[in-house]
């Protein structure tokens, strides 16, 4: 590999490595709520117990759940909720 390809790799790899820091805060899973529900989704977050998050997109509030999750931490709930309802 040659070196501008090293630095490219590294490069990428680092921006990647703040693109997830970001996508696990609050504001990155804002950015994905606001994203959702242009596309017409509604989410439901439910903290069930210490270190367990439920995330649910439904496209109708009388239908049954488009995307669901349960997680560790709420933005990996949400993430995981909104990759099944865009399934």
């Amino acid at each position: 590999m040659t070196t501008a390809a090293c630095w490219v790799g590294e490069r990428v790899a680092g921006e990647l490595v703040l693109l997830h820091a970001w996508l696990d805060s609050w504001s990155g899973l804002g950015a994905i709520v606001v994203g959702m529900a242009r596309q017409g989704y509604r989410l439901s977050l439910t903290n069930l117990t210490e270190g367990e998050w439920r995330a649910v997109f439904s496209s109708h509030p009388l239908t049954s759940a488009d995307g669901f999750a349960v997680a560790r931490t709420p933005w990996r709930a949400v993430q995981m909720a909104a990759w099944a309802a865009l399934r």
